[in-house]
């Protein structure tokens, strides 16, 4: 089963695009997770990085709500692909094809302070 459930922040503002000759959305993200562990006697949090791809007409109106620094619960799957880069080297990707984002916390918060947004918003796969 490919499934992934990622609870973090977002870096930076949603990139949204019409492709596919103006008939479908697509919504890019940078999620950043963190998670505590321990080193020698110590706790520090490690970042990661996440690229999130979500489609369709609700991407759009996400993008209209979602800012960087804000909370999302973000569902769906892996998806990797592989591409040769100038050097002629073969690099791989991995990206999160969302199916749901949910704003995280205080949904004010989560969306930058964008009034508005008391409404739930997933992706309508639950």
């Amino acid at each position: 089963m490919n499934r992934v459930t990622l609870f973090g922040r977002l870096g930076n503002e949603p990139d949204f695009k019409v492709v596919q000759n103006g008939k479908t959305g697509l919504l890019k993200l940078r999620l950043a997770t963190v998670e505590k562990v321990k080193r020698g006697d110590e706790w520090v949090q490690e970042t990661e990085w996440h690229s999130v791809t979500m489609w369709g007409k609700r991407a759009e109106a996400l993008s209209k709500h979602l800012k960087k620094g804000g909370l999302v619960l973000i569902e769906g799957k892996l998806r990797t692909s592989e591409y040769e880069d100038r050097d002629g080297a073969r690099r791989y990707s991995t990206e999160v094809v969302a199916d749901s984002i949910e704003f995280g916390g205080d949904k004010r918060a989560a969306a930058g302070g964008a009034q508005g947004s008391d409404q739930k918003s997933s992706g309508g796969h639950r």
